[in-house]
């Protein structure tokens, strides 16, 4: 499973229940032990290691723009999704799912169109 995201680029189309404003969509890519992205807002990046669908990610760290309203409050979201993950896998739709403690994100493939 890890070897079939390393080279992906997702973009989220539900956040803990959220839809993202259009435009300013979480983002996440994967390289061999990082990701990296936008939250919306801001540019971030982590570790991670994948074991089956068993996610661990090392603490998130952010550019610190100040992004108020729906963009930033998402944001916020998004971040805690990250933080708390346990889990990622690719469900039969094709969407990555992302779950833990803090909630859930669904992305597409970055070059898919919702």
């Amino acid at each position: 499973m890890a070897a079939s995201l390393v080279g992906t680029a997702w973009r989220a189309v539900d956040v803990d229940g959220q839809v993202p404003v259009e435009g300013s969509e979480p983002t996440i890519e994967f390289t061999e032990d990082r990701i990296f992205g936008t939250g919306g807002c801001n540019r971030y990046f982590a570790g991670y290691k994948l074991a089956d669908e068993a996610l661990s990610l090392t603490p998130v760290g952010m550019t610190m723009m100040a992004c108020d309203g729906p963009i930033g409050d998402l944001e916020m979201v998004f971040v805690r999704v990250l933080n708390a993950a346990e889990t990622a896998a690719v469900n039969a739709e094709g969407h990555l799912v992302i779950a833990g403690a803090g909630g859930s994100a669904v992305f597409v493939p970055e070059t898919a169109s919702v």
